[in-house]
């Protein structure tokens, strides 16, 4: 496992490396971590701690799964602070995944997310993807202008939810060469 060294924009350390089997409780406690706002924005739910279910599809890790998380390694403990996921699913084709990504909230705006899809989207063009497909609310701004600069569109819209893909070749050269 191939870990990456660099820093966030206000200088911290940042330790980005693919996840793997245990590091399940790593993904439970971000997800209890996450604000109730971020969750909501993550996962269209209220819920506190994420059901089976939930914790199943994140941490079930084989050749459709590939998932990438960051610590932050200037802190001693070396907290999880964020995770990314795509994942092949029975209801696309094999070269479009289910994409998903949370950064806890004292972590917004330092590259964290940049970082982690840099690092995801290169396994993901090597692994065969294409490109990534995901849903975000109306309401998550952030993450809709993020997806937009990627290059991300519209596949669908209903109500609350937008439902998005993006050319993963084409994000990885918006991102540019990793920091």
């Amino acid at each position: 496992m191939t870990a990456i060294h660099t820093k966030m924009t206000d200088g911290r350390a940042l330790c980005l490396r693919p996840l793997q089997d245990g590091d399940a409780a790593l993904i439970e406690a971000g997800i209890i971590a996450l604000s109730d706002r971020s969750r909501y924005l993550r996962f269209f739910s209220g819920f506190k701690q994420a059901p089976p279910s939930v914790l199943t599809l994140l941490t079930d890790f084989d050749e459709d799964h590939l998932a990438w998380g960051a610590v932050d390694a200037s802190l001693d403990d070396k907290p999880a602070i964020a995770a990314a996921h795509i994942i092949r699913t029975d209801t696309l084709p094999d070269t479009r995944g289910d994409f998903s990504i949370a950064v806890l909230d004292d972590y917004h705006h330092q590259g964290v997310a940049r970082a982690l899809m840099q690092c995801l989207f290169s396994d993901a063009l090597t692994d065969g993807f294409i490109h990534a497909e995901f849903d975000v609310l109306r309401e998550n701004k952030a993450a809709l202008s993020l997806f937009k600069w990627l290059g991300g569109r519209t596949l669908t819209a209903a109500g609350n939810v937008v439902h998005m893909e993006i050319d993963i070749q084409h994000a990885l050269s918006v991102m540019g060469a990793p920091r």
